[in-house]
């Protein structure tokens, strides 16, 4: 991929880990992150890759990844950028790159 992306990637990291563990993402914030025009595809991006990311089994929260917990908010999201970070990555690179083909597809269909 390009680096481009790889840098996306990096800034997205933490946002995505914060939705996970249930902590708001302000627009404003993502918009300094990635520009205004990336921020509703990294919204989603967001949203699709962090439903993996975490557990709920009852009350107990859960990493999604290793399946280690109990866990608190603050404790999941410590957990997740300290051990699982290369895994997010992976993960959010993946996303985005599925979304950006979207968004590429949908644009040649409208030149058509």
């Amino acid at each position: 991929m390009g680096s481009g992306i790889e840098t996306m990637v990096e800034k997205l990291v933490v946002p995505t880990v914060k939705v996970a563990c249930g902590f708001k993402v302000e627009d404003n914030e993502l918009i300094a992150l990635v520009g205004f025009a990336m921020a509703p595809t990294s919204r989603e991006v967001l949203t699709k890759v962090s439903f993996w990311l975490f557990k709920i089994n009852g009350s107990v929260l859960k990493c999604g990844i290793c399946d280690r917990g109990p866990l608190t908010r603050k404790g999941l999201f410590l957990h997740l950028t300290r051990v699982h970070r290369e895994e997010v990555k992976a993960l959010v690179r993946d996303e985005l790159t599925r979304e950006l083909k979207k968004v590429a597809h949908a644009g040649k269909a409208d030149l058509l």
